[in-house]
């Protein structure tokens, strides 16, 4: 109920950067936006004006919320106090047990963290964001007025990436990295789930889709399950991990081969080192929703 009455209000209460679990928006965008962003600064290799993306890594973003830090976002947003308490009672209330040797050991009573999975979670994780944000746009403006002023001193940000564009020499990259107390990347790695620069080698690129395919099978390699559960396994599970990828990039046809292998594998091994029998062609075997 909190959840669904809370959904109404975030168009209100985040920024437009913010697109994830808000109705109207889609996660996709931002992440074209970024993918975008890089790829102008890697075609950028002329002219005086020169650019550069500062990457924030926030790793572990859910078991980390204090709840204070969230219990003052709600505050300052108006919420009323009523309405504070009702979410920070659902927050609070978890508590964790142990077995060690046959023993219960609890219960376990943690400070901070929101649990994965709950529909209200995704929400709250949204209004701590945005409290971040917040910061990150002070902190960003402060630094940079103070490099103005500053420009021999250095700063220490262990957690910033920065990813000059071309038309920057490698010195003055790595004097300006130094300077900042950065470190200077050559590629940005993913962000949010998607590679954000394409090589040449594309097939390389998109490996890491069939490597989760490939240890997502492994872990019910063991299991015994009935054609009606590899059917659901295959189109809930093992066809989202390449779907949210594909919305955006075209995978390379043997990337897409490969993927199908394995899922033709799975469908027809008994499990474990049996390999089964394939009754049926696979081009046979697939076809489109429609059909």
């Amino acid at each position: 109920m909190l959840a669904n009455r809370l959904k109404l209000v975030l168009n209100k209460c985040v920024a437009k950067e913010q697109s994830a679990f808000i109705e109207g928006r889609s996660i996709l965008d931002t992440a074209m936006v970024a993918t975008e962003i890089i790829h102008a600064l890697k075609r950028k290799t002329h002219g005086t004006n020169a650019h550069l993306a500062l990457k924030i890594d926030i790793s572990k973003a859910y078991d980390r919320v204090d709840w204070g830090f969230l219990h003052g976002i709600l505050l300052r947003m108006g919420f009323d106090a009523n309405w504070i308490h009702w979410l920070i009672m659902c927050v609070t209330s978890v508590h964790y047990s142990l077995f060690v040797n046959s023993d219960r050991v609890g219960p376990i009573i943690p400070g901070r963290g929101l649990r994965q999975g709950d529909s209200l979670s995704s929400y709250l994780f949204i209004l701590v964001s945005e409290g971040l944000i917040l910061w990150r746009q002070q902190i960003l403006w402060r630094f940079l007025t103070f490099m103005q002023r500053q420009p021999v001193r250095r700063l220490t940000c262990r957690s910033l990436r920065c990813f000059f564009s071309r038309n920057i020499s490698a010195p003055a990259q790595e004097d300006l990295a130094h300077l900042m107390g950065v470190r200077r990347v050559l590629g940005t790695g993913k962000y949010l789930g998607l590679p954000s620069m394409i090589g040449r080698s594309k097939k390389a690129v998109f490996s890491f889709v069939k490597d989760k395919i490939w240890k997502r099978i492994n872990s019910w390699s063991g299991r015994s399950l009935s054609k009606a559960g590899k059917d659901v396994m295959i189109k809930s599970v093992l066809q989202s991990i390449p779907a949210y990828i594909m919305s955006v990039y075209l995978i390379p046809d043997g990337v897409v081969n490969n993927i199908e292998k394995m899922l033709n594998s799975f469908w027809w091994d008994g499990g474990g080192n049996n390999k089964g029998i394939r009754w049926l062609a696979w081009d046979r075997m697939t076809s489109l929703k429609s059909e």
